[in-house]
Parts: structure tokens; sequence; C-alpha cells
């Protein structure tokens, strides 16, 4: 008859370390998830965090560097776009990118880590399913304290910890929300920054004109039903200038035909 279910978050860090190593050790043995859990006293749910996803006691208590840093600017511009922060079940606080570059994800994964936080990269492979379906990796990481510095943000707040950064947040925005093309009727590069914030999109022109040099349009997107906004960039040698500033890890280059 297995133990009495051990609530792991009200215990001394210690404690979640010694039983972790006990999970792992027992796992070695070629005891089930099931009868680790069992013998434990701890929700299978855990130690399958434990063994499967590499959690630690510590990911509980990382204490993130929330002082403004080129780091930071790279989150917070992913943040911004494609990602986000939520709260999650079983009171989890959880910032989180999904994506289909694996470039893009270990990219974010490492910013995170350079900022104090502990994530990993899950894939789903979707691609198992249809061959023409891409697979998703997910970035995901858990902290309390980034989830209340995060929700505390508007733009202002925002301008004020990317100073000095702006181009390392242009680099995590552009990659979440830029695109690259060529347009083979003027046969010249565009890029393309699409989000559904007004205010946002005006706060990226602005670094793109004073700190690039580069004129760009801000107009609302045609041809959607739902409301969004573009930042366009046109020709080949600006396109070229913000590429060769910004140095974005995806959507850095285009086949001309």
């Amino acid at each position: 008859m297995g133990r009495k279910r051990i609530y792991v978050r009200k215990l001394p860090l210690e404690k979640r370390r010694e039983l972790r190593q006990q999970a792992l050790k027992m796992r070695k043995m070629g005891f089930s998830i099931r009868e680790i859990a069992s013998t434990l006293g701890i929700s299978k749910g855990t130690i399958e965090g434990w063994i499967y996803k590499n959690r630690n006691p510590e990911n509980l208590f990382n204490i993130p560097s929330l002082k403004p840093s080129k780091e930071l600017a790279y989150v917070l511009g992913v943040l911004v776009g494609d990602g986000c922060v939520t709260r999650g079940g079983k009171g989890t606080y959880v910032v989180k990118l999904r994506t289909t570059s694996r470039i893009f994800a270990n990219k974010f994964k490492e910013h995170l880590e350079k900022i104090g936080l502990s994530p990993s990269i899950n894939v789903e492979r979707r691609s198992k399913i249809n061959p023409k379906w891409k697979d998703i990796y997910i970035v995901r990481a858990v902290s309390k304290i980034f989830y209340d510095f995060y929700k505390s943000l508007d733009l202002n707040k925002i301008r004020q910890l990317i100073r000095g950064f702006e181009i390392e947040f242009l680099q995590g925005f552009y990659g979440s929300e830029g695109s690259l093309d060529f347009r083979k009727r003027y046969k010249h590069l565009r890029i393309r920054i699409v989000n559904t914030n007004y205010e946002l999109l005006k706060l990226v022109r602005n670094i793109i004109e004073t700190h690039l040099n580069i004129r760009c349009n801000l107009r609302k997107r045609r041809g959607t039903k739902k409301t969004a906004f573009e930042i366009l960039i046109e020709g080949n040698t600006p396109c070229r200038t913000f590429l060769e500033i910004v140095k974005p890890c995806i959507k850095n280059s285009v086949e001309i035909r």
C-alpha cells in the first residue's frame, strides 16, 4: 500500500531534492512511474515532470534578472509578438512560445536561461499526422515572479526597459511577427511586420526609423477579417540594411527568382 499523498510544493527545497533523486534512482532500477509515485507518495504528474521533462525543485524558486539588458529586451520582443505569459493549471505561471522554427525556439530558450529562468522545449509532432504539417516547438518556463513582472508592464514601461537595447527588442519582435519576401512585380525585397496593437507598432516604427535610419510605412492591414496593422519596408537596400543591423535568426533570407 502506498504512502499518504505528499504535496511537494509545500516541502522544503532540500526535501524535494531528496525525493527527486530517489525517484530518478528508482526509475533507473526499472520501477514504473506508477510504482514510484505510490512508493514515494507523490503524484504521477510530478514524477513524470522530474523524469521526462527534466524539471527540478529549483525551478519553483528561480529568481529572474529583470533589470534592463539585451537578453530581457529580446525576451520582451518575442512575448509582445507570438509569445505569451499566462496562468496555467494547478497554480503554475507560464512563459511560453509556440513556433515551427527550431532555431527560433532555441534562441528564445537561450535568452530565457540568460535572464535566470529554466525553460524546456517540447515538440508537437504534427508531421506524423500529416507530412505536410510542420512540427511545433513549444518553449516553456515557469515563474510567478516573471508573470507578475510582465503583467505589470505597459508600453511606457517597456519603452524604458528596452532603452539602449532597442535592436535586441526588434530582433525578438521581428522573429515573432515579421516576414521577408521578394516581390516579383517590382523586383525588390519587402519586410512586413504585423500585429493587432497599433500603439505597439508605432513604437516599433520609431525604433526602425530612429535607430536604423530606415523609413517605413505603418498602415491598417488589408484583406483580413480581424483588425490588424502592418509595418512595411520596401526595397532591396532598406531591407538588407534592416537584416544586417538586426541580425534575425530566422526570416533573414529569401529565394529570388
